[in-house]
């Protein structure tokens, strides 16, 4: 992850990478309601759910879709 993205309200809401690929959170994270540790915390187990979510997700669809079309998307 090289940055987090919030929304209007100032809550946490997607990570980026280096690369540029925006993923989102499944869960938003309200930074507001909690010390940085708690926060920074909920921020990692986001990461890993969230990537886990969307790992789950291709090996779904790599079954449904044809490899190019598969990896353009994935």
């Amino acid at each position: 992850m090289e940055k987090l993205i919030f929304n209007d309200g100032s809550i946490i809401t997607h990570m980026t990478s280096k690369e540029g690929e925006v993923i989102k959170f499944l869960e938003p994270i309200d930074p507001k309601e909690f010390s940085v540790e708690i926060w920074c915390k909920g921020v990692e187990n986001q990461m890993v759910d969230t990537m886990r979510h969307v790992i789950n997700e291709s090996i779904v669809d790599y079954e449904l879709i044809d490899r190019i079309t598969w990896v353009r998307k994935w």
